[in-house]
């Protein structure tokens, strides 16, 4: 409340200072909301106490001993486990409202000793033998399950990327150009095909109602994963840059036609980023090659102003949503 008006309008008579008094008394014990705080500052606690159990772990290997570690670990994750089991609601298909603050943050904590307990087990007894792919698929398994019984969006996230390491790519949309290796074929075709699954995931999760809210975070992944695979496949794949492209332009009349159904500006924003980087890509092979430089010039100059046109129109369409409010909570 911004106090210093009530005095201006005091001071212009058209409040008396009473007035003012009474005001000021109520802001003085107004509540402050720290939410916002206190979830970052429980996410923080999450995160330094897996680093600070990893340090632990590094330095003291050999005094605490295997055994002792990974006893302490499997403690602390059956206890989270068992406090989510016995404070969650029961399963439902559709979406479950936490029992109370702590209970997200002690299921994420718990997972991340499962991630922990199962690669340690593995790399120092080899329980699944040399079997890698089997000790980081299990874990996968794990966190899908924990993520739709306990209905949990991050969990589900963490499902996902780690979904996505054991196929061999990171399919997170913040790292997903940096931290792939997209002239390699194997992570072109993998990041195709998750793209497709998570979009199928999505759609199907939507239809069918089953936890409906995960929806939005299956298609984020999805279409960035997808996309960026796509435009990879035209650049890596010259001589069958046209194929990928195709399948590009079906992809992008898909996702374009749902982001106008849905009315969600942030994937119609995506869509069409990368659908105009194919385009471009396609002309640029098409004119590039015969030296008409100077139609990709004018090329460049039109179709960058006609996509900004269409997309402050579309904008104008439609209430803009966000990724913090355009998923289904």
């Amino acid at each position: 409340m911004d106090i210093h008006l009530f005095e201006q309008l005091y001071q212009a008579g058209f409040i008396k200072s009473d007035a003012v008094e009474k005001i000021k008394e109520q802001e003085s014990k107004r509540l402050v909301p720290i939410g916002k705080e206190l979830k970052t500052i429980l996410s923080l606690g999450i995160l330094l106490f897996s680093s600070g159990l990893g340090i632990l772990v590094y330095k003291n290997i050999n005094t605490i001993g295997h055994a002792v570690i990974i006893s302490l670990i499997g403690i602390l994750m059956m206890v989270c486990l068992v406090y989510c089991y016995k404070k969650s609601a029961p399963f439902s298909l559709l979406r479950v409202s936490s029992p109370n603050m702590w209970f997200d943050y002690i299921l994420v904590l718990g997972s991340l000793l499962m991630l922990t307990f199962v690669g340690y087990i593995q790399y120092q007894y080899h329980l699944f033998g040399a079997s890698w792919n089997l000790a980081a698929f299990v874990p996968v398994v794990f966190l899908f399950g924990f993520a739709y019984y306990f209905d949990n969006i991050v969990v589900l996230s963490m499902a996902i990327t780690n979904f996505g390491a054991w196929v061999g790519i990171s399919v997170s949309p913040a790292n997903l150009l940096s931290a792939n290796d997209f002239s390699n074929d194997n992570v072109i075709y993998s990041g195709i095909a998750l793209g497709v699954l998570f979009q199928v995931l999505s759609y199907y999760s939507l239809v069918r109602d089953i936890k409906a809210h995960f929806a939005y975070t299956y298609k984020n992944f999805g279409i960035h994963l997808l996309f960026i695979s796509l435009l990879a496949g035209m650049f890596h794949f010259d001589g069958f840059y046209l194929v990928f492209f195709l399948v590009l332009a079906v992809a992008f009349y898909f996702q374009y036609v749902q982001s106008i159904k849905e009315r969600s500006y942030y994937f119609l924003l995506f869509t069409l980023i990368y659908g105009y980087i194919g385009l471009s890509y396609v002309v640029v092979r098409m004119f590039g090659n015969v030296d008409l430089w100077g139609i990709l010039f004018y090329y460049f100059i039109l179709s960058g102003f006609g996509l900004l046109y269409l997309l402050r129109k579309l904008h104008n369409l439609f209430t803009i949503k966000t990724p913090e409010n355009d998923s289904v909570q």
